[in-house]
């Protein structure tokens, strides 16, 4: 059947196709959702040539350095590495070719050959500036992207594109400068188009953006947990941090002790819970970690550290939703802080927000999905603890009020009183048992049963409370009781023993409810607790004011 189908090839006859100028666009302009993923290609790229130069011996372990200084006043972003470096030799070879990289198949984290492109949809002109060991000049390649944008319209992405690069790409050889060190890397964005919120230009967004994204460590300084993770991930193929500084001021991961999640609240990092991914032959290919924290909610865009973040080569892959679909609702993938670092088995694709499909991926996919159920579990159950502690916190304070203001009307009040506060103290004891000792829900709750025994020994009665002297001479047909709920009949009757109101004269009225004008000192009467005793003006003896 295979030899069937070779003859059947060989007998065609060769297409005259043309690979058009518009596929340089598309590894460009389209390869990038965010303009500030061309930092992270220059960035890969960069370390890449660190972990050559060391593996070469030629610096140490701590001696390499990535620097990218970004300039408002020129529009011009550079990044420069003191890596390997490319020879005078193979410039044109290294930095005038497109899909074409000799890392492919060495387990450096680009092997493409697309991405140091990446930065000509995003400004004038690109220029390499490189030297390596031993080369007696300063090799250049220069990049036009006014000129690629300029011919491709010209043209409409019909020229072909090889004859494209070759008349917007140039090199040359000078002399090295009293400036220019022994060995180094540096390409130059030069006039860099303000797209959108010009991100690329927002010194504050672009630290904030390595930070995640970056092979840099985690702060010592700001994170207790640093080098638990560092020694658990340490193992993994491709893990490696590296001292990146932007505009001087050096980059870490986004993780501390604690961080403001808003003006009222601030989260806190209690512990880390270790993570393992095995291959299918037992290996391990992933390791990471997740916080323990309160969960309280889904972390805002502002907290850079949100999500459970994958990385490769200690590159992030994605975003923090990536896992997203491992949760059981998309909100619970942001509840959560953490990384996954991925062994060079699992390849990222050409954008790196995914991984090249293979076993081990699925794999990996299989064993974050029984993560995520675990997690979304956490959410849940956090989720439910906290509607509990509103819930009982908000009725602690509703029963508070009633015994700090309650006032009876006879022993028999206080002893159904007394019943029914009772029974909400055991309903309120069964809902927050399960959130533990160490929540203050019990203590509050401990604190409310002390102040009934209080109250249970020293009762407070409406017939004790009554000043008589404020209702001496208002006769007793005109008399009002009234409170901001419904009067009871027993209510009356104290009212009417208090003021010794002989039986079958007509006693005090219920009055519907409180009036406004009860609060503004305008009647004559008296107010015990909740209740207002007293008269009322005649105009409000109607129908609709009285029960």
């Amino acid at each position: 059947m295979v030899a069937t189908l070779r003859k059947e090839v060989d007998s065609l006859s060769p297409v005259a196709g043309v690979v058009g100028a518009q596929l340089l666009e598309v590894i460009t302009a389209g390869m990038y959702g965010d303009a500030r993923m061309i930092l992270r290609e220059y960035v890969q790229n960069a370390v890449d040539s660190l972990d050559a130069a060391y593996e070469k011996g030629l610096i140490g372990p701590a001696e390499g350095r990535v620097e990218i200084d970004l300039d408002g006043k020129t529009r011009t972003i550079t990044v420069q590495d003191n890596g390997l470096g490319v020879p005078n030799r193979k410039l044109g070879e290294r930095l005038g070719s497109l899909g074409c990289s000799e890392k492919e198949g060495t387990g450096r984290r680009g092997f493409r050959g697309i991405g140091r492109l990446g930065g000509l949809a995003y400004c004038d002109e690109v220029e390499f500036v490189t030297r390596a060991d031993g080369d007696p000049k300063i090799g250049v390649v220069v990049w036009d992207g006014l000129a690629i944008r300029e011919l491709t319209k010209e043209t409409k992405g019909r020229a072909d594109l090889s004859g494209l690069v070759r008349r917007v790409a140039g090199m040359r050889l000078r002399k090295p400068s009293p400036s220019d060190p022994p060995r180094f890397f540096r390409v130059t964005l030069s006039e860099v188009r303000p797209f959108h919120a010009d991100d690329l230009m927002n010194l504050h967004r672009v630290r904030e953006y390595l930070s995640q994204v970056a092979p840099v460590p985690l702060d010592r300084g700001q994170f207790r947990f640093a080098d638990r993770i560092e020694e658990w991930v340490r193992g993994i193929a491709g893990y490696r941090s590296y001292d990146l500084r932007v505009n001087g001021q050096r980059v870490y991961r986004p993780y501390r002790d604690e961080f403001p999640v808003n003006s009222a609240r601030t989260e806190r990092i209690d512990a880390v819970q270790p993570l393992d991914f095995e291959g299918a032959d037992g290996r391990v290919m992933g390791r990471g970690w997740y916080a323990i924290t309160s969960l309280s909610a889904s972390l805002p865009p502002a907290v850079a550290a949100r999500g459970i973040r994958v990385r490769q080569g200690n590159i992030e892959v994605g975003h923090e939703y990536f896992l997203e679909e491992c949760f059981a609702e998309r909100r619970f993938a942001t509840w959560h802080i953490g990384e996954i670092h991925l062994d060079t088995c699992i390849r990222p694709n050409a954008r790196r927000d995914g991984f090249e499909h293979s076993p081990d991926y699925e794999r990996f996919l299989e064993q974050t999905r029984v993560l995520g159920a675990q997690l979304s579990a956490l959410c849940r159950r956090s989720s439910k603890v906290r509607s509990t502690e509103r819930t009982a916190s908000a009725r602690l304070l509703q029963l508070d009020r009633q015994i700090s203001a309650m006032m009876f009307l006879d022993r028999r009040h206080l002893e159904s009183f007394l019943v029914g506060l009772d029974a909400s103290f055991a309903e309120l004891s069964a809902s927050i048992r399960p959130l533990g000792e160490e929540s203050s829900l019990s203590g509050r709750l401990g604190q409310l049963r002390e102040k009934a025994a209080h109250l249970r020994r020293n009762p407070v009665y409406l017939s004790d409370s009554l000043d008589h002297r404020r209702l001496r001479g208002l006769r007793p047909a005109e008399l009002v009781v009234s409170r901001n709920s419904s009067v009871p009949q027993s209510a009356l009757g104290a009212v009417s023993r208090a003021l010794d109101i002989r039986k079958g004269t007509q006693g005090p009225r219920p009055l519907a409810s409180w009036m406004p004008q009860i609060s503004s000192g305008t009647l004559r009467g008296v107010q015990v607790g909740s209740y207002y005793i007293g008269q009322v003006p005649k105009r409000w003896t109607t129908t609709s004011s009285l029960i």
